[in-house]
């Protein structure tokens, strides 16, 4: 946000960078206004000021309501995907993890999750919005062999723009272990920025500097988990003596903006 006041003898321009800046005596806000006074006359100047985004949609998906998951496409093994009073339990086995996909597209939009990672090397937790036709993608993923810190990172059809991942522990809660308890996770697409968020604080922000290097295509909603095993420098071997680990979402919330 920028703020500039300039006093000149006859008039006093203010130009606010933002709508939230603008005082609440001035209607309709928006990202510049000038306000002229001439004498006893007050003269607003405005440009064209519209919010950030408009919310066309906004749709919550409680799984604690077993009809939810009928929401979603489940895009294999439909047996490790477990309803229970409190959530749905996605299940790693042997044979595979799962997976699940929301079959409308995302142009530009929130998706949140609450969501209790998978623990245990191996075990990799997701929720990633991806193109079906160009691979861009926008990722958060939690691997089980480290349960303090969420990891977000994207693709460009496919490649990677910068190598590796941030990683974000929860905001005022560091070394939370993410495996013991649920917490609020979300990936924000606009037409200029990428932004990740936990718990309603925001931990990364990606501005758009080109189309070469932004994800815009990225527009497939996806949640699961899955055997990192084959990647085990990034997620550890699973070693399953223990038991299958499961990775827990009481909720998506997918808001669409228009």
């Amino acid at each position: 946000m920028f703020k500039l006041s300039r006093l000149i003898p006859t008039f006093l321009l203010v130009l606010y960078g933002d709508c939230s800046a603008i005082p609440n005596d001035i209607s309709d806000p928006g990202r510049l206004v000038s306000t002229r006074i001439s004498g006893n006359n007050t003269i607003i100047v405005r440009d064209k000021c519209v919010p950030e985004y408009k919310i066309c949609s906004e749709k919550m998906f409680n799984f604690t309501d077993t009809s939810a998951v009928k929401s979603f496409t489940i895009d294999y093994c439909p047996k490790n995907v477990v309803q229970d009073k409190n959530s749905l339990d996605l299940v790693i086995t042997q044979e595979c993890g799962t997976a699940l996909i929301y079959p409308q597209k995302i142009k530009y939009g929130k998706v949140e999750g609450r969501i209790k990672i998978a623990p245990g090397p191996g075990a990799v937790t997701a929720m990633i919005l991806i193109g079906e036709e160009q691979r861009d993608e926008i990722d958060f993923e939690w691997v089980g062999k480290d349960l303090v810190n969420a990891q977000s990172m994207f693709f460009i059809n496919g490649s990677a723009v910068v190598s590796g991942a941030d990683f974000h522990q929860i905001p005022n809660k560091s070394d939370t272990d993410m495996s013991k308890e649920f917490h609020n996770y979300s990936i924000e697409l606009t037409e200029n920025s990428v932004k990740w968020g936990i718990d309603g604080v925001i931990v990364r922000t990606l501005e758009k500097e080109s189309d070469d290097t932004f994800p815009s295509k990225a527009n497939t909603l996806r949640f699961g988990v899955w055997n990192g095993s084959g990647s085990s420098d990034w997620a550890g071997v699973m070693n399953f003596t223990n038991g299958n680990p499961s990775g827990y979402f009481e909720f998506i919330k997918i808001t669409q903006y228009c």
